[in-house]
């Protein structure tokens, strides 16, 4: 088996570029190989392109050729393209195609594409505004397909001085949904408005103290954190982007 590394560093660019290659595995009658592509572009004026690709000849690849735990538990193999702008200001966005190689058999959802988009007011006469937007494009050769917009506006007002903080927020989670197939049981069309509360507060409590000889400070920093949404009914809606997580450390 040969196996290669390339790295560049540019004052714009960086990337990473692996193939590892067997030309004649006696198990499996068949030539095996693995590439994997990482790039990061800045084009300047806040704007950040971003390249992944990874690929394996065959699903077993990992199981047969690695000796890490987490490389044998992988299941899918990201294939993303994204472009980022955010100049610091109240707009950031992110447009991305992302499919995947699975490994098990099962084929996911692709993202072809997905446009992201955050509007931020972080100080709004003592008040915090957010709104993050995201609108998706879902495919997959069988089962449900279909586009999902989903909106969710916030706004906060944060209290803060040395001693304790307090953050009552109020969230309207807005999602809609228009399918081009439907292969599970309900409407084509779906759509449902989420209202969520919460109340973040917590006090810090500091004291000097002697230990060992030497002076100490310590300190006591109980939280409350209340949240509050409201029940919809959900269960004829597609599920296109929740699965179980692969093995690793979180």
């Amino acid at each position: 088996q040969l196996g290669t590394e390339g790295r560049y560093l540019t004052a714009q660019t960086r990337g990473i570029l692996r193939t590892e290659y067997l030309p004649r595995d006696l198990v499996s009658n068949a030539s095996r190989g693995l590439l994997t592509f990482n790039h990061q572009q800045n084009f300047g004026n806040g704007l950040i392109g971003f390249i992944d690709f990874n690929a394996v000849s065959h699903k077993d690849y990992f199981a047969d050729l690695s000796s890490k735990i987490t490389s044998t538990s992988q299941a899918n193999l990201n294939r993303q393209i994204v472009l980022s702008y955010g100049n610091g200001s109240w707009l950031s966005s992110t447009l991305q195609v992302q499919r995947y190689q699975n490994l098990t058999g099962d084929t996911l959802y692709s993202r072809m594409p997905q446009l992201s988009m955050l509007l931020r007011q972080p100080d709004l006469q003592g008040l915090s505004a957010q709104a993050p937007v995201e609108l998706t494009s879902f495919t997959h050769p069988t089962l449900d397909k279909g586009r999902r917009l989903v909106a969710y506006p916030q706004i906060a007002y944060p209290m803060q001085n040395a001693a304790f903080y307090l953050t009552p927020k109020f969230g309207l989670h807005l999602s809609r949904y228009a399918l081009d197939r439907r292969t599970t049981v309900g409407d084509e069309r779906l759509s449902r408005a989420v209202p969520s509360l919460s109340l973040d507060g917590g006090v810090s409590f500091e004291r000097e103290f002697r230990w060992a000889g030497r002076d100490q400070i310590q300190t006591l920093e109980p939280r409350l954190y209340y949240v509050r949404t409201h029940y919809r009914d959900q269960s004829e809606f597609p599920v296109f982007d929740s699965a179980r997580a692969d093995f690793n450390f979180a």
